[in-house]
C-alpha cells in the first residue's frame, strides 16, 4: 500500500481545499468546539457534585495542575500528528502557530487517503483513552473532574482534526484520495481519466461515423419501403 508521493501524478485533480486561515471556518469550527467541550464539561460536572459536595473547595492547586496539563497537551497533540507521520513516512514534520490553532504538517508531501486519515487523527484516538480512562476510574472527585475537563478540551481541540476525517472517510473517499498539508491548509485530490486531444479526437470521429452508419441505415430501409 502506498503512503506517500512527492510530487503530483498525472491524472490527479483538487477536489476541495479546507482553509483554516478563513474567518468563517475558524469561526464555525470554534463555535463547534466550545459547543463539544461544554456538552461534555455541564453533563460530567453536575455528576460529579455529589462528591465535590464532600470537599469544602477545589484547592487552587487543581486549577494550576489543569493550566499546566492543557498547555503540555497542546504541544503532545502535534507530536503525536508528528510522530505518527514520522512512522508512515520516515520524514521530518514541521511546526508552527497561528491565529487560535497550532499545526503540524509534512511539507510537500502527497499523503494516500490512510496514512492521511492516521495522522490526523491519531491524537484524537491517543488522548482520548489517555483521558477518560482516569475520567471514569478514579474515586476522587477532584482528579476525576480535572481529567473530564482535560477531555472536554481534548474533544474541542480535535474539531479540525475530525472535520479533515470526515472529508477523508465521506466526502473525497475514493482509495486513490491525496491530501496535501501546508499546516492551515489541507487538499484533497482525486484520480480522473483525463482524456488526451487524440482520444478526444479519436471519440469524436466514432460518433461521426456511428451518425453516418445510422443515417445510411435509414436511407436504405426507406428505399426499401418505397419499392
Amino acid at each position: 500500500m502506498k503512503i506517500y508521493e512527492v510530487n503530483l501524478p498525472e491524472g490527479y485533480v483538487l477536489k476541495e481545499t479546507v482553509d483554516f486561515k478563513s474567518k468563517k471556518t475558524m469561526i464555525i469550527l470554534n463555535i463547534v468546539a466550545t459547543i463539544i467541550m461544554l456538552a461534555v464539561i455541564i453533563p460530567s460536572t453536575i455528576l460529579l457534585l455529589p462528591k465535590l459536595e464532600a470537599v469544602e473547595r477545589i484547592p487552587f492547586w487543581v486549577f494550576l495542575i489543569f493550566i499546566l496539563g492543557a498547555i503540555i497537551y497542546i504541544f503532545m497533540h502535534e507530536g503525536t500528528h508528528a510522530l505518527a507521520g514520522m512512522m508512515l513516512t520516515h520524514k521530518k514534520p514541521k511546526f508552527g502557530i497561528g491565529f487560535s490553532v497550532a499545526y503540524c504538517y509534512f511539507e510537500g508531501l502527497y499523503l494516500y487517503k490512510w496514512s492521511a486519515l492516521i495522522v490526523a487523527i491519531a491524537p484524537l484516538l491517543v488522548f482520548g483513552v489517555a483521558f477518560i480512562v482516569p475520567a471514569i476510574v478514579c474515586t476522587n472527585g477532584i482528579v476525576q473532574l480535572m481529567f473530564w475537563w482535560l477531555f472536554a478540551m481534548h474533544i474541542g481541540g480535535c474539531t479540525g482534526d475530525i472535520y479533515d476525517a470526515i472529508i477523508i472517510l465521506f466526502k473525497r473517499n475514493s482509495a486513490d484520495m491525496l491530501m496535501l498539508d501546508d499546516g492551515v491548509t489541507q487538499r484533497f485530490y482525486e484520480k480522473e481519466d483525463i482524456k488526451t486531444e487524440q482520444q478526444v479526437k479519436t471519440e469524436e470521429l466514432k460518433d461521426d461515423m456511428e451518425v453516418e452508419t445510422k443515417k445510411g441505415a435509414e436511407i436504405t430501409i426507406e428505399s426499401s419501403s418505397t419499392n
